[in-house]
């Protein structure tokens, strides 16, 4: 017969969650990251040439069905001309900031100064394509093509505005850093 053996207590086991983080290595506390608010300055570029880029596209092909929409000339070379001006505005707005900033001063000035000297060189007359009613300020920029009138210097004028605001005005953005 083979002698008693002595049966070890049992030892207590804690249910706390430092003693389980001693039992266990790899749950051991980690230093806390220091977690601080940073601003970061941005335009609103980015927004401006997403939405009136996807508006330029939808008057581009507005255009080919609806040519008077707006009031404007929309002839074919005119809707060609937005479609191409909404997927550039689009592409630099999904690009990037600083791109998108560019693209809005840079396309901003172009359909700014457009608009103006579709005033100063717009002179009274009947288009021949598009919306053909009588215009003061009509612009034969190239006649039976592209010709321009007071409404389209008028959005030019608008959308030029509305771009180069966008590039200039800027707001403050805060965001969670750790580190």
């Amino acid at each position: 017969m083979e002698p008693e053996r002595e049966i070890p207590p049992r030892q207590k086991v804690h249910s706390t969650v430092s003693s389980q983080r001693q039992q266990r290595p790899e749950f051991s506390k980690q230093p806390e990251a220091t977690v601080r608010m940073e601003s970061i300055r941005k335009t609103y570029s980015r927004e401006v040439c997403v939405i009136l880029g996807f508006g330029f596209f939808v008057v581009g092909l507005l255009g080919f069905v609806i040519p008077y929409f707006l009031n404007a000339h929309l002839s074919y070379a005119h809707n060609v001309i937005h479609l191409a001006s909404g997927l550039a505005a689009l592409w630099f707005g999904f690009r990037g900031e600083i791109s998108a900033k560019k693209f809005c001063y840079i396309f901003g000035a172009i359909y700014l100064v457009l608009g103006m000297l579709g005033f100063v060189a717009g002179v009274p007359g009947v288009a021949s394509i598009a919306n053909p009613a009588e215009d003061r300020f009509l612009w034969n920029f190239m006649p039976g093509i592209l010709e321009l009138g007071t409404s389209d210097h008028i959005i030019h004028i608008l959308a030029g505005g509305t771009f180069i605001l966008a590039g200039l005005l800027n707001f403050n953005i805060k965001r969670r850093v750790t580190s």
